[in-house]
């Protein structure tokens, strides 16, 4: 307690809680620190051929959690699909037909 009271008599009144009351002794550090911690970065990316093999093994890793359908439950989704595709062909190729039939019409 006793040195938190210190650490806050020590603060300028104007300066705002965790700066240095000093403001010109850093100045420009703060950039300087930046691009080396950049450089670190970099320089502890690990290669191409490692990050590919550990996004293999995270990809495995969500695929054993998932919950796979039955084959029951599949051939139901699977005649669903079909059927709409089924009723979309044939509603697709009635507007198509009504469409070329208009423009023959009025072409000719």
């Amino acid at each position: 307690m006793a040195r938190k009271q210190a650490d806050n008599a020590n603060q300028d009144i104007g300066s705002a809680p965790g700066k240095n009351s000093k403001p010109d002794a850093n100045k420009g550090a703060g950039r300087a620190d930046a691009n080396k911690g950049k450089e670190r970065h970099q320089s502890e990316r690990p290669n191409p051929v490692t990050r590919f093999i550990r996004y293999v093994e995270a990809s495995r890793a969500e695929l054993r959690k998932v919950t796979w359908p039955g084959v029951k439950e599949t051939r139901k989704a699977t005649i669903a699909v079909l059927c709409f595709v089924g009723i979309m062909a044939i509603l697709l190729g009635l507007i198509d037909l009504g469409l070329s039939s208009l423009i023959k019409t009025i072409l000719s």
